[in-house]
């Protein structure tokens, strides 16, 4: 065995598969928190932030006296990378996203968001070989050229926005930086989980979600001071929305959040991260998939197209570590 397959371990079929339903599972969980915002259309982006992590944040707590031994378990250096990856990995993630929406609309954003299992594969790689890069050209072509197609539609809409160029290069800078963010969190979440096989990942997702209410409360604090979001408040108490907005905020909040960190700390805990970075197509697929649902439409010929790449792509990439195996940490 050469010094590069020194680290792997052959990984069962039945581990393989359960990490990759888990991946799918958080894919299509997280693909839900893109209909809170359109459910929510009156409500500001960063308070439908707030509603969305405060109700991950206290479901987790509710739970902690259930998983309380788990919990006890993990050490302070883990709460402290907990709190650090879901600041920057949930709330700052998500108001770089929303600020460069607010600048320049939807799709530039989504488009640079969408090279996520691009990014996270490549730099997984590169930090630490997990698979020989001649297994990753393949399913990384089909990926890529199955973004292009899904996203055809925004690339054309890039042209005809007519934002001012310091604007326009503000926003891109902001999506840029999510995507960062995002990168960073997938892979650093990962390494920590699979370096120390002690952690449950029921704990994990509390401690995440536990250390994430006092930046919430501190956003939420900071944010009421403008008057923009103290009178968005006023407007959901004056037309009785408020029972609306922490419906949504919790069933997005426990689902998209707290069941979606679990699965994907799950995956994250099992599979190589050139894997698992290359299964969150399946968000874009099911963004795509509700998109389409909530408007009753049927998709473009090049969405179909292209979900069909995404799949080859992640077939490809799943055989590549059946024959291979999987890595474990050094």
């Amino acid at each position: 065995m050469t010094a590069s397959r020194s680290a792997f371990y052959i990984c069962t079929v039945h581990t393989l598969t359960l990490g990759v339903l888990s991946a799918i599972a958080a894919c299509g969980l997280w693909a839900l928190s893109f209909v809170s915002p359109i459910a929510l259309s009156t409500v500001s982006p960063a308070l439908v932030a707030y509603g969305r992590y405060a109700a991950y944040g206290l479901f987790s707590l509710a739970l902690l006296p259930v998983f309380w031994r788990k919990t006890a378990a993990l050490r302070a250096s883990d709460w402290w990378c907990a709190a650090v990856l879901s600041a920057l990995g949930n709330l700052l993630y998500y108001v770089l996203l929303a600020s460069a929406i607010q600048l320049i609309d939807v799709p530039a954003p989504t488009v640079i968001i969408g090279l996520l299992p691009l990014t996270i594969p490549l730099l997984a790689n590169w930090h630490r070989r997990e698979l020989p890069w001649r297994r990753l050209i393949a399913p990384l072509i089909f990926i890529t050229s199955g973004l292009a197609l899904v996203h055809v539609d925004e690339y054309r809409r890039l042209g005809s926005l007519g934002h001012e160029v310091p604007v326009y290069i503000l926003g891109l800078g902001l999506s840029v930086a999510a995507l960062g963010c995002w990168t960073w969190y997938g892979i650093a979440n990962a390494l920590w989980l699979r370096s120390r096989p002690h952690i449950d990942t029921s704990a994990w997702t509390i401690a995440q979600g536990i250390t994430l209410l006092p930046f919430v409360v501190l956003g939420l604090g900071l944010d009421l001071d403008t008057r923009s979001s103290a009178s968005t408040l006023a407007e959901l108490i004056e037309l009785n929305g408020v029972g609306r907005f922490l419906f949504i905020s919790a069933i997005v909040g426990i689902g998209s959040s707290w069941l979606a960190t679990l699965c994907w700390s799950h995956a994250s805990k099992v599979l190589p991260t050139t894997l698992a970075g290359q299964l969150i197509v399946f968000e874009t697929m099911a963004a795509v998939a509700y998109g389409h649902i909530y408007q009753a439409t049927k998709p473009a010929v090049t969405v179909s197209i292209g979900v069909g790449l995404l799949c080859i792509g992640v077939i490809i990439g799943v055989r590549a570590v059946r024959r291979i195996g999987s890595i474990a940490p050094a």
